[in-house]
């Protein structure tokens, strides 16, 4: 997930990041420092991560992912790659292609 930082400075994984610097880190900030207002959340447009992506014709599979529905998220597989999408902004909340259930059961983890 990417965070901007808004104030401050952040250190993670050995790099300093200074209020503007975008963090991409593998737990949601935001939770992290108890939405104290030192991050936003970063979201990447649509076609960043794949030009064709169409939310809408790919098959959701939510149901097979417990708490997405309660975290107003939306999950979709295209052959066999996996797509957790934010309802409300309608754009996925990871950088990459999802490829195992596993993988997005972390990202959805990181989100709570």
């Amino acid at each position: 997930m990417k965070f901007r930082v808004k104030c401050g400075i952040h250190s993670e994984a050995g790099t300093i990041y200074q209020a503007g610097d975008i963090v991409d880190s593998p737990i949601d900030l935001i939770k992290a420092f108890n939405n104290n207002g030192k991050f936003e959340r970063v979201t990447v447009p649509v076609d960043e991560i794949e030009s064709s992506v169409n939310f809408d014709s790919k098959d959701e599979v939510t149901d097979q992912f417990k708490g997405c529905k309660e975290m107003n998220l939306r999950v979709y597989n295209e052959n066999g790659q996996y797509f957790v999408v934010d309802c409300e902004t309608n754009q996925p909340v990871h950088e990459t292609k999802l490829t195992a259930k596993e993988t997005v059961r972390t990202v959805l983890e990181g989100l709570k």
